[in-house]
């Protein structure tokens, strides 16, 4: 009996915020608003190229110690969703199917931030919200395209003591206090915002941050024109 070629679950890779997957399908999409759903991981699930397609990695609950993996859903066909991954290189996605080891979330929100105009908007529904924001300087500029908030770290070491974490990798003042080289969500000792000046993370006033950690949660989409 031959012996089947594809890989088990076991050894597919892990779709973790440290992971490089190059194999991992690109977003098609990097400017387009989400569906207005969020992903909840409940227990490690494949990731295929298509529906229905070859498995190429396995989802886990965890994004990284302590986040639980909540994914934006960005395309979707019957049975299935195609979802933003955390791993490396950024803008990775991949198709998943609606089952037992995941749960769907309506979620009628995303977040904007124009790195022109250095406004941050929350879409919330039929609302929307507008505050002035910092971004990244022409050495450390803020990487464009579509990713999601990966989760509210608290830190207590560094500049940064409350951000909201984006699926960007970036090197940040976020190494310091969370351990993550990543793109944040976050206030400043100094009034930054408007300015474009940060390492690349999007700087908001302090008033922001309550609002933005309340209807943005962990697998709300972030477009950065």
């Amino acid at each position: 009996m031959t012996a089947d070629p594809r890989p088990t679950v076991v050894m597919l890779p892990q779709v973790r915020w440290d992971a490089h997957l190059p194999a991992l399908p690109r977003d098609p999409g990097l400017h387009r608003p989400p569906h207005p759903l969020r992903l909840l991981v409940q227990a490690p699930v494949t990731v295929h190229t298509a529906p229905k397609g070859p498995a190429v990695a396995r989802l886990p609950p965890e994004s990284w110690p302590g986040l639980r993996t909540w994914v934006p859903v960005v395309d979707a066909h019957p049975g299935w969703v195609r979802v933003l991954l955390p791993s490396l290189p950024d803008g990775a996605s991949g198709w998943v199917e609606l089952c037992g080891q995941v749960a769907a979330v309506p979620h009628h929100g995303f977040l904007v931030a124009d790195r022109r105009t250095r406004t941050l908007t929350a879409h919330h529904g039929p609302n929307r919200l507008s505050w002035p924001c910092g971004v990244g300087k022409a050495t450390t500029p803020t990487p464009r395209g579509r990713t999601y908030v990966l989760g509210e770290v608290r830190p207590d070491t560094g500049l940064v003591r409350h951000a909201l974490v984006l699926a960007s990798h970036q090197s940040t003042h976020l190494d310091h206090g969370a351990g993550l080289s990543a793109v944040g969500l976050h206030t400043w000792p100094t009034a930054s915002w408007g300015l474009a000046g940060s390492d690349g993370s999007v700087l908001v006033p302090p008033e922001a941050m309550p609002v933005l950690t309340r209807i943005a949660p962990p697998g709300t989409a972030v477009l950065i024109h």
